[in-house]
This record gives structure tokens, C-alpha cells and sequence, in this order.
């Protein structure tokens, strides 16, 4: 019995002191969670992130390209004869301007159909000569009539004998104005070796192969690169980890861009740039 009342009063006093620390330690607690709310705390670390796609450079063999366009065209021409009689009074059934085809009834004199020997576009009728006679623009061979800047015509004049489309189609130069316009371009014509232009036909950015290549060559996507100043000629490239956190601001050379891709210098292979900060500041790279 003694044992068990020496075990009692030990329990009693140990449920004493509990009863005594607990509110003490509660304030502490209490005391250390309020302390914290002051404590000091470490800086947000910020990290700016890319604006586009993240792209790398790299090596690879550039085609030299030069872009046109414009309209097909023809500059053949042939002459119908008209010396039946009394032609002048002829009942005309086309004029100046209307296209024709082989076959057509163009006119009526003394009750018979005067039929077109010509496919084309009338381009004169002149009945008041010895000779009277209908001027036919014939729609082939076709022609792609264009206006190009000087160093187009230039490069395109380099390289007339290894001229091609991307679908290696032959092109050749056929006429060159040595005049210019108001805005210092120049008229030309390229007959191109195909069956897929026709008279009439709008083309837009034809991309014409020269021959000339650039082999192993360091480039970067145009929307990496950027002026600062518009004009400058002194183009950068933000570059950026593989995550899209941004590094820094390079300076880079740039040389021949055909479109695609851009011929540069003062970054390495495999670095990584963001290809969409060129957006916001507009402007493309070697334009």
C-alpha cells in the first residue's frame, strides 16, 4: 500500500507542475511565433524569362536567295491581216483590249464571220492603211514582269546562268530597263521553265535560288536579333538558359540572311536566345 501512495503523490506532483509549465510555455510559443513576423526576411529573387520561343545557334549550308514578284506577262506579239475587201465596213465583234482565241468570230463583212487565226489579247485594229491589219498580244511565251532594287538585279545579273526556283525550275533574266523608277527600282522580266504561269497570273515572293551557298555556317533565327535604334546597323540577341531565364545582351555581327535564317558572328554554337523579344521592339534582322 505504501508503494502505491509513493506512486500517487508522484503523479499528483508531476501533474502539478505540468498544470504550472503549460501556460508558461504557451506564452513562449506564443511569444516566438509573434517574434518571427518581424524577422527579417530573405530578398525575392526575380529572374526574367524569355518572350518567345527559345531557339539555339547553330552550323548549317545557307542557299543564297533572292525574293520577287509580280505579274505574268507576254512581249510576243503577232499580226492578222485584214485586206478583204471593203473591210472598213466591217461589223467589228471585239475592240481593243478583248481577249481572243483562235476560231472566234471576231467580225461580220458581207454577211460571212471573219474567224481569228490568233490566240491573245487585240491590241490594235487599223483598217485605214494599204495594208489593214489586227496587232494580237499572244499569251505565251509567259513572262513574269517584276520590279527589283539594285542589289537584287545585281545579284540576279551575277548569277544568270545558275538561277532557280526552290522547285528547279531554270530562270533567265530576259529584259532589264536601264532606266529606274521613283523609287530606284528597276523593270525586269524572267521567263521561268515551267507550265504552272500563266498570262495574267499574280506572284507573290517567288524565292529564286542563285547557286551560291554559304557552307557550315554559324546562323540565328531572324527574331532573335534586334537593333536598339533603328538604323543603327548594330544588332544584339538576348541570350537565355534552356529553361528561358535571361543571361544577357549580346552583340552580334550579322551577315547574309536569306529569309530564314541569318549568317552571324560573335556568339557560339549551341547557346540558347529568345526569339521573341524582336516583337516588341520591331524590326527585322539584316532587312
Amino acid at each position: 500500500m505504501k508503494v502505491w501512495k509513493g506512486i500517487g503523490k508522484a503523479v499528483f506532483w508531476v501533474v502539478i507542475v505540468v498544470l504550472l509549465l503549460a501556460p508558461i510555455y504557451c506564452i513562449y510559443r506564443i511569444s516566438s511565433d509573434e517574434m518571427k513576423q518581424y524577422e527579417k526576411q530573405p530578398a525575392p529573387v526575380f529572374r526574367e524569362t524569355a518572350y518567345g520561343e527559345i531557339v539555339r545557334a547553330r552550323r548549317t549550308d545557307v542557299s543564297e536567295v533572292v525574293t520577287v514578284s509580280g505579274v505574268c506577262t507576254s512581249d510576243a506579239y503577232a499580226y492578222m491581216d485584214l485586206r478583204q475587201r471593203d473591210i472598213s465596213n466591217a461589223r467589228w465583234y471585239v475592240r481593243e483590249g478583248d481577249e481572243i482565241q483562235e476560231g472566234q468570230a471576231i467580225a461580220l463583212l458581207n454577211g460571212e464571220e471573219i474567224l481569228s487565226e490568233l490566240t491573245g489579247i487585240v491590241r490594235e485594229i487599223n483598217l485605214y492603211v494599204k495594208a489593214p491589219y489586227m496587232r494580237v498580244q499572244l499569251l505565251e511565251p509567259v513572262e513574269l514582269a517584276c520590279f527589283v532594287d539594285a542589289k537584287t538585279l545585281k545579284t540576279l545579273e551575277r548569277s544568270k546562268d545558275t538561277l532557280k526556283t526552290e522547285a528547279g525550275e531554270a530562270v533567265a533574266v530576259t529584259y532589264a530597263s536601264r532606266m529606274k523608277n521613283s523609287d530606284g527600282n528597276t523593270a525586269i522580266r524572267l521567263h521561268i521553265d515551267s507550265g504552272s504561269y500563266v498570262y495574267g497570273m499574280d506572284v507573290k515572293a517567288l524565292r529564286i535560288l542563285t547557286g551560291k551557298q554559304y557552307l557550315s555556317t554559324l546562323v540565328m533565327d531572324p527574331g532573335c536579333l534586334y537593333e536598339k535604334e533603328p538604323g543603327s546597323g548594330e544588332w544584339y540577341a538576348r541570350r537565355v538558359t534552356e529553361d528561358g531565364f535571361f543571361l544577357d545582351e549580346i552583340r552580334v555581327e550579322v551577315g547574309y540572311s536569306n529569309g530564314s535564317v541569318v549568317c552571324v558572328s560573335g556568339v557560339s554554337e549551341g547557346d540558347c536566345f529568345d526569339a521573341g523579344y524582336r516583337a516588341i521592339t520591331g524590326g527585322d534582322a539584316n532587312e
